[in-house]
């Protein structure tokens, strides 16, 4: 099975073109943008939890085998089917993701064109700069996390082939030299996917239609 990206991080991508457009009123669009980021931030740390767990079971199989391996390696093969279950080809996501963003941009700039204010229109398409800055820095951010799940889906899933074709004492034997770099992918990943969580957070935080703060 080709590795491929978590669909958390996948889902992101198309969220962050802030869905809707903006002749629905700048403050519905980022209302919305902003609940499906909160949704998301949670769909990402339930990835981040499939991430753990198939390191972890991954480790007790190896580290911690029992005289019947089977059902250590029934909990890692099931780790494993969650954390594929939670990826997805992003290719066209990716595509969609750059027209829906240039559409969204190219929206507001339409909306923002329509003011006879001079002073108003600078100020809108400044405004329009930032959150377009914001939404690059979270993609910039999404891609790094992507970049990370990729080498440890695969690792995980060559792992689980290998010792289902060889579940034996000397099989697991032979990767236990695998348990630091299953481990340090998942490190590596689990570091990315929090920066992503704090990105959401910060963009979030922006989208809210709220007071400013005194």
């Amino acid at each position: 099975m080709k590795a491929k990206s978590l669909t958390a991080v996948a889902l992101l991508s198309a969220i962050l073109v802030g869905t809707g457009c903006a002749s629905k009123g700048a403050y519905e669009s980022a209302a919305m943008t902003s609940t499906e980021l909160v949704d998301t931030r949670s769909q990402i740390l339930a990835a981040r939890s499939a991430v753990d767990m198939a390191a972890v079971t991954f480790d007790d199989l190896v580290t911690n085998a029992k005289p019947d391996l089977k059902p250590q390696y029934a909990a890692f093969s099931k780790a494993v089917d969650d954390l594929n279950s939670r990826a997805l080809s992003t290719a066209d996501q990716a595509q969609d993701f750059r027209s829906k963003r240039d559409k969204y941009i190219k929206d507001w700039k339409a909306d923002a064109d329509t003011l006879t204010d001079a002073e108003l229109k600078k100020r809108a398409l400044e405004r329009m700069a930032e959150t377009q800055q914001s939404f690059d820095t979270m993609a910039v951010k999404v891609q790094d996390a992507r970049d990370a799940s990729q080498p440890f889906i695969t690792t995980v899933n060559e792992l689980r082939r290998y010792l289902g074709g060889d579940l034996t004492s000397a099989g697991i034997k032979s990767v236990t030299d695998q348990v630091p770099r299953v481990n340090a992918q998942r490190d590596e990943l689990k570091k990315r996917l929090d920066t992503v969580v704090s990105e959401i957070d910060r963009v979030n935080s922006e989208l809210k239609p709220a007071a400013p703060a005194q």
